[in-house]
Parts: structure tokens; C-alpha cells; sequence
């Protein structure tokens, strides 16, 4: 367990500008990006990466180079945390992988090394959406569940590894998971797509 993000998720004032923010950073994010395109997840992964780097300082917060690291998205205080965010009640992804024939082989030698924090969006409600899942969690809902943990889609086209619907739902209701609500019932917002790009020649 990171005891800076269970420290932070105690602390009402430090929680409710997450939780407050979120709503409206995320639908900035839906607008920018064409629906249905598989890159808003990472645009969502940069607005929290944002959020912890303000929240805790940059020296404190470290982001990998992508090229090299797939397993974790940030490290907090030297503790790595993976990043997940998805729309309504669906599970996601814990491993990445290319090569279909590696598939068996990635599930079979899976072992959670580092926490969550995931993030469920919940439109037009108000209700539990991010979960603090320490990976101590992980590997005893793992160790319950055996070969149930993990599943992948057969084919070539499998897009990674993911969580069951049992495993992520075992996962959340944990007794050591951390959870917050956010109220996703926030209005329309007017976005000007180009306003940052004005902004950035500007600077020049």
C-alpha cells in the first residue's frame, strides 16, 4: 500500500478537488477526441497524471517513458501505480501484448506487482467511481480465483489481457480498497478546440 494516496484519499480537501474535477476534465477529454477513438484512455490517464503531479509535487511524482515501461503509468513517492479509467461498469485491461501467442504464457505467469487506481465514469450520476486497489488486494483476490482472474479475447485481435467481470467486481468491494464517489451530473460545457493551440503559438 502507497500510505501518500491513502493519506490523500483520508483527507476531504485534498479528495473533493479530484472528485470535483474530474467530471468536467474527463467530458473536456470526450469532446477533444472522436467517440469510439481508443485514445481517450490515454488523455484521461494524462489529465490524473496532471492532477498527482500538482497534488504531490513533481518531484515526488515520476512518470515512465512508455516506450520502455507497460506495466504502470506513474509512480508516487516511489511506489508504481497503474492508472485505469472506464465507462460505465466495464473491466480493463492488466496486460498489454502484440503477440497472440503470448497470451497463455502472459496469464499463466501473471502476478500483480503494483496498485490501481481505477476510474469508472458514470454520467448524469452520482455514485462510487474511483477505487484505490493496493496490490496486496490483487494477489489475494488473484489466489481465490486461479485461472478465473484473467481473460483474453481468443484470435489476433485480442487487444490485451483482461480482468474478469468476477475478479473486478471481488476487486472494488475489497475491504482494503480505498473508494471516493463523484457526482457526474455536471452541465455542458462550451470547448474551444483551438484555444490552447492559440495559446501555445502565443507563447513563441
Amino acid at each position: 500500500m502507497n500510505k501518500n494516496l491513502i493519506d490523500f484519499f483520508r483527507s476531504e480537501t485534498r479528495l473533493h478537488r479530484l472528485t470535483s474535477g474530474l467530471p468536467k476534465a474527463f467530458k473536456i477529454v470526450k469532446h477533444e477526441m472522436p467517440k469510439g477513438n481508443p485514445a481517450v484512455g490515454i488523455l484521461r490517464e494524462h489529465v490524473l497524471t496532471g492532477f498527482f503531479l500538482n497534488a504531490f509535487g513533481e518531484e515526488n511524482v515520476s512518470v515512465p517513458d512508455k516506450g520502455i515501461v507497460r506495466d504502470y503509468d506513474i509512480e508516487i513517492y516511489e511506489k508504481k501505480l497503474s492508472i485505469k479509467t472506464v465507462t460505465g461498469n466495464a473491466t480493463f485491461k492488466v496486460l498489454w501484448t502484440v503477440d497472440p501467442l503470448q497470451v497463455g504464457r502472459e496469464i499463466s505467469e501473471y502476478k500483480p506487482f503494483c496498485d490501481i487506481l481505477l476510474v469508472e465514469i458514470h454520467w448524469d450520476k452520482n455514485r462510487e467511481s474511483i477505487f484505490y486497489i493496493p496490490v496486496e488486494v490483487q494477489r489475494v483476490i488473484k489466489s481465490e480465483l486461479g485461472a478465473k482472474y484473467l481473460t483474453a479475447r481468443v484470435g489476433t485481435n485480442h487487444r490485451g489481457i483482461s480482468l474478469t467481470t468476477e475478479a473486478k467486481l471481488m476487486l472494488i468491494k475489497h475491504k482494503d480498497t480505498i473508494s471516493a464517489k463523484v457526482d457526474w451530473r455536471c452541465k455542458e460545457i462550451k470547448i474551444h478546440p483551438h484555444e490552447r493551440w492559440v495559446t501555445y503559438w502565443r507563447r513563441l
